[in-house]
C-alpha cells in the first residue's frame, strides 16, 4: 500500500496523526490538535512558544508563511519556517519588512488567493504584492474593526480595480466589460 492511498482513508490518517502526536509528546515536543484548517492555530501557537525559546514551524504552505510573517513579534526569540527547500528566520524578515507591507500582508495574501479564498482570474500573488503601496488604503479599511460594511465593499471593489490595472474612478462594471470583452 502506498503512503498516498493509506492517508486517503480518513481513519488511517487520524490514527497516524494520533500516533505521531503521541511520539512527539514523549519526545517533549509541543503538540496541539486543530479542528479544520490549522494554519492560524499553528502560527499563533508558534508565536506563543517563540516568546520563551527559539521555535521552528515545519510546513510547505505559503498561508502559514504569510501568517507567521504577519504575527511574528520582533522582540521574541527567533521564529523559523522550515520547508524542504530552505529555512527562513521569520523574526529577522519581520524586522526588515516595510511597515506598510507588514500591515497589508494578510489582506494581500487573502486577496491574491489562499486556502480559504479564490484568487482573481489571471492574477498571481507576485503581481498583487507588487501593488501593495497602491492597495494600502484598501487594506487599512479591511483590517480596521471600525470599518462599515459599505466601506469594506467599496474598498474591495477599489482593490479589484487596482489589481487589474484600472483607476478607482472607474466602476467595477465598466472595468469588467473592458477586461473580458
Amino acid at each position: 500500500m502506498t503512503k498516498k492511498s493509506f492517508l486517503a482513508n480518513p481513519s488511517n490518517k487520524q490514527a497516524f496523526i494520533n500516533l505521531l502526536a503521541e511520539q512527539m509528546t514523549k519526545a517533549d515536543i509541543a503538540v496541539e490538535h486543530a479542528k479544520g484548517d490549522a494554519d492560524y492555530k499553528i502560527c499563533m501557537s508558534a508565536c506563543l512558544h517563540a516568546k520563551e525559546k527559539p521555535t521552528a514551524v515545519v510546513a510547505e504552505d505559503s498561508d502559514v508563511f504569510q501568517l507567521l510573517t504577519h504575527h511574528a513579534n520582533i522582540a521574541d526569540k527567533d521564529l523559523y519556517m522550515v520547508t524542504s527547500k530552505q529555512t527562513v528566520c521569520v523574526t529577522t524578515l519581520a524586522k526588515k519588512l516595510d511597515p506598510l507591507l507588514s500591515g497589508a500582508l494578510l489582506f494581500l495574501h487573502a486577496f491574491s488567493g489562499c486556502d480559504t479564498t479564490s484568487r482573481p482570474y489571471g492574477i498571481g500573488k507576485v503581481s498583487v504584492l507588487k501593488k501593495y503601496a497602491e492597495l494600502e488604503r484598501c487594506s487599512s479599511i479591511f483590517m480596521s474593526p471600525s470599518s462599515s460594511k459599505a466601506e469594506i465593499e467599496i474598498a474591495g471593489e477599489d482593490a479589484l480595480l487596482i489589481i487589474y490595472g484600472y483607476t478607482t474612478s472607474l466602476s467595477l462594471d465598466s472595468a469588467r466589460v473592458d477586461k473580458f470583452q
